[in-house]
């Protein structure tokens, strides 16, 4: 029988919540950031290789001092730093430079998202995905690498202006079998509104807007090829809210583009739903129906 003195030694079980387990990820994470960052590799090797373009190895070196801010302005300055990160991501022999140039990458968007249209531009004529895939899919890949390198893929596929990524690309990174999990966590509308509160820092609250509207903006774009999306999107009066979006006071000039990109987008698909070709093609399905594109009331005989 287990005396008193030896149940009361024995330490009590206590469980670790999912918020203190998130907790130490992230500051592992962060200790990690700071392991990669305390030497960078070795530039010239990989430009002598050839697995970066010759004389990028100086202008990845000059980013080696700077501070995140300063490094999103040298990649607005000189964009090809940014296919050149990217290519390291394909060397296996060591994971260091590929973790070097996530962590570069990560610093800078998180720093300043608008930096994310520089960066697709640079990458035009890429295979990012597969740059991206070949590394995330790399046997015995660690967590750090494998965050870094999932975040920055997803935010390349939801700010590409172009169709760079086919539906079987995104389908297969973005794989349904998560978003329950995520939604189904009851501390998410709790987290969504702690992070929203106006009782943060208003530096934490703009950045926290900017993202929501950056976001949305995107999904306005990519639902102007669903013709019931559309709909819904002229009749909730969306392009009066771009509108009142584009007089708001940003301090990111690149966002006044995306507005104006999103609201010229609309209007041409607006026009397009108000021809005289739309209402010719309902005739040849023979599916007439009242909608917010047509003028007048229902019933209503047009002179």
């Amino acid at each position: 029988m287990t005396s008193p003195e030896t149940a009361s030694a024995t330490p009590p079980k206590c469980g670790i919540s999912h918020e203190q387990t998130e907790q130490v990820r992230l500051l592992n994470h962060l200790v990690k950031q700071e392991l990669v960052l305390q030497r960078q590799p070795e530039w010239h090797l990989l430009e002598r290789a050839g697995l970066i373009k010759k004389g990028m190895g100086e202008a990845l070196g000059g980013l080696h001092a700077l501070d995140a801010e300063q490094r999103a302005d040298a990649i607005a300055e000189n964009p090809a730093i940014v296919p050149a990160l990217v290519a390291v991501l394909r060397l296996e022999a060591d994971i260091h430079p590929a973790q070097y140039a996530l962590t570069i990458l990560y610093e800078v968007v998180r720093e300043n998202s608008s930096r994310y249209e520089v960066m697709c531009k640079a990458l035009e004529g890429t295979n990012l995905y597969e740059d991206f895939m070949q590394l995330l899919q790399r046997h015995g890949v660690d967590a750090y690498t494998g965050d870094r390198a999932s975040f920055m893929l997803s935010g390349f596929m939801s700010r590409s202006r172009s169709t760079r990524f086919s539906d079987n690309e995104v389908e297969y990174f973005v794989q349904d079998r998560w978003r329950p999990v995520v939604w189904e966590n009851r501390t998410l509308p709790e987290l969504l509104v702690k992070n929203l509160s106006l009782m943060q820092p208003p530096s934490v609250v703009y950045k926290a807007v900017l993202c929501i509207v950056r976001v949305g903006l995107h999904v306005i774009e990519n639902f102007l090829s669903c013709e019931e999306a559309v709909e819904i999107i002229i009749e909730e009066n969306v392009a009066q809210i771009l509108t009142l979006l584009e007089f708001e006071k940003w301090r990111d000039p690149d966002l006044y583009e995306e507005i104006r990109a999103c609201i010229f987008s609309l209007d041409l698909k607006i026009r397009q739903f108000n021809n005289f070709e739309r209402y010719l093609l309902e005739l040849e399905k023979g599916k007439l129906r009242w909608s917010v594109l047509h003028s007048g009331e229902p019933g209503e005989v047009l002179a």
